[in-house]
């Protein structure tokens, strides 16, 4: 799979953050690419907001995932049906968690946007407890 790395959004790219294409490999062996946002200079274990794909790799994740969304996102949908995926009929629903961040738009949780939109202390909280310090 071929995937460019340049800036291909229809937003504007935030200075706050690194941006750098993905690829992994899902249940079925099918190549997927993501879009992998960091705090600008960030280093170590980091907490993580993660988005699963499709052909049923959603409903398998063993891994603790926050799905964190904005209701005022145009995808908002997308993150509850991925969420309710993942938790239906689960023995791993436990570790799943999606916290929903009133007013945000689907940017705001990139850099927090105008308003500082990103409640840091709810990944932090989420991943302690599911990856250690």
């Amino acid at each position: 799979m071929a995937i460019v790395q340049e800036w291909d959004k229809t937003f504007p790219k935030s200075d706050k953050v690194s941006h750098r294409k993905v690829t992994f490999h899902n249940r079925c062996g099918i190549t997927l690419a993501a879009d992998m946002y960091t705090p600008l200079n960030a280093e170590g274990r980091l907490p993580a907001i993660a988005m699963c794909g499709p052909f049923g790799a959603v409903n398998e994740t063993r891994s603790a995932v926050m799905v964190m969304h904005g209701d005022k996102a145009h995808s908002f949908y997308f993150g509850k049906d991925a969420y309710e995926n993942m938790t239906r009929d689960s023995k791993y629903a436990d570790n799943k968690e999606l916290p929903v961040i009133e007013g945000a738009v689907h940017t705001d949780l990139y850099d927090g946007g105008d308003r500082s939109a990103i409640p840091f202390d709810k990944p932090a909280d989420f991943y302690n407890r599911y990856m250690g310090k």
